[in-house]
């Protein structure tokens, strides 16, 4: 089992999303708890090394730390699949 942190711009970018899609994102979060490899997909590319999990027309994109036996998922980002990739490729 993971643990899952979010770092300070995901905790905001939680908090701005509509009530009706907070309690889908945290099922995903728990998901990612579960097993993060399952939860979401590698990325590749400019990306590599970041995994992404869909929720409706979001992601939340994360990297994966530690071993099988003591994972940790940093969450960088949750937004609209149309800002999720773009802006994380700029730098």
């Amino acid at each position: 089992m993971a643990r899952v942190h979010l770092t300070r711009e995901a905790t905001r970018q939680f908090d701005a999303l509509p009530r009706e899609l907070q309690e889908p994102v945290l099922n995903a979060l728990t998901d990612l708890e579960i097993d993060p490899e399952v939860a979401g997909k590698q990325l590749l590319g400019r990306l590599k090394g970041l995994w992404s999990a869909r929720v409706g027309s979001f992601r939340i994109i994360y990297s994966i730390e530690g071993s099988s036996r003591s994972q940790k998922v940093i969450v960088r980002a949750i937004k609209h699949r149309a800002q999720a990739y773009q802006q994380r490729r700029s730098r």
